[in-house]
């Protein structure tokens, strides 16, 4: 049976990775695979600082502050793409690509992927993060 839910922000489980606080919003296990949430809050300056690929398909969307979402196309071209409050940026699978916050202040997204779980997993490997108090 499918049933609506919701998730209060104290419920949500969160993890220190690469110097960003993840926060998961909704699993693999409550979509049936199709996809998970995780919100990303980052210091100026925060993000990965390198490309990486992964399976997953990765949707950003801007909550707080100024994000560019930067990666490298089919030809080895970089490219990089800002984006503002309210603004969503679509990564393809497998495609090298990064993100960092270019703002003055603390900067907030809320990242989707699709399918769910092989992004979890990362987040939740003890040798990469921490719980975030």
């Amino acid at each position: 049976m499918v049933r609506h839910f919701s998730i209060r922000a104290a419920d949500c489980p969160s993890y220190y990775v690469i110097g960003d606080i993840i926060r998961v919003r909704v699993t693999g296990s409550e979509t049936h695979g199709a996809y998970s949430a995780v919100e990303v809050i980052s210091q100026p300056g925060g993000g990965p600082w390198f490309l990486h690929t992964h399976e997953p398909q990765e949707t950003f969307h801007v909550l707080e502050g100024v994000f560019e979402v930067y990666g490298q196309d089919e030809n080895g071209e970089k490219y990089a793409i800002r984006a503002d409050v309210g603004e969503t940026v679509q990564v393809a699978a497998k495609v090298p690509h990064g993100f960092r916050n270019v703002g003055e202040r603390v900067g907030r997204m809320l990242l989707i992927y699709e399918p769910a779980d092989p992004m979890l997993r990362f987040v939740v490997v003890p040798e990469w993060r921490w719980i975030a108090g």
